[in-house]
This record gives C-alpha cells, structure tokens and sequence, in this order.
C-alpha cells in the first residue's frame, strides 16, 4: 500500500511539475523520473483527468488574476489615448488596443445571442 501512496505522490508532483516546466522532458528531469515514465502516466485516464483538472483549475485562477486588474487596464488606456502628452504612437496603439478589443466583446456577446437563441430554439422543439 505505501508504494501506491509513494507512486500518487510522484504524480501529483509530476501534475505540478507539468504546469510549471516548458516541456515533459523539462518536468520529467524536474521530479526525477524518465520521461518514458511520465508519459506512460500520462496514458492513464485517473492521471489525465487530474492533470486536466489541474490545468483548468490554474486556468481559472488566472483569469481571476486578470479580471481583478481588467479595470485598472481600461484606464490606464484611457489615461494614454486622452492624454496629449503621451505622444501620437502610444495614443495610436492604446486607441487600436480599445478598438480592437470592443469589437472582439460585441462579436461575443452576438454569439452568445446566437447560441442562446439555438438552444431556445432546440430546446422548444423537443
């Protein structure tokens, strides 16, 4: 029982190994393991899921991070594109910055409209 505990172990530190390394290879020699080893792990679905949790998880976590400093972005943008003195290049850019991002949101949210009207639509004729 203690070398299946041992072996869970070695995985969860090659989950965390595999978030953090640029490369299987990279995580393998990080944790002390072949890295025939760690891919013969990685074609076990308990290890894959966990893995994948992992990643949506740290996923996750970093879009939080982000949306927590998203309204700091917008006006530091607006401080730049408002600003004379910031000069016509980076006026320029936090302008296509602004832009380009508005136009990306207003194309989501039409297909979240889209979507929500199929699924309506489906779910109606059911």
């Amino acid at each position: 029982m203690s070398g299946q505990k041992g072996q869970t172990r070695r995985m969860d530190e090659a989950i965390a190994a595999l978030l953090v390394c640029r490369t299987q290879a990279d995580a393998a020699r990080k944790i002390g393991v072949s890295r025939r080893t760690l891919l013969h792990w990685m074609k076990h679905e308990g290890f894959r899921r966990r893995y994948e949790a992992a990643q949506r998880e740290l996923l996750e976590s970093t879009i939080n991070g982000l949306r927590s400093i998203g309204g700091d972005a917008v006006v530091a943008l607006r401080d730049v594109v408002t600003d004379a003195a910031s000069g016509a290049p980076a006026r320029v850019s936090g302008s296509r910055a602004i832009l380009e991002n508005l136009l990306r949101a207003c194309e989501l949210q039409d297909v979240a409209r889209r979507i929500s009207e199929l699924e309506k639509t489906l779910g109606e004729s059911k």
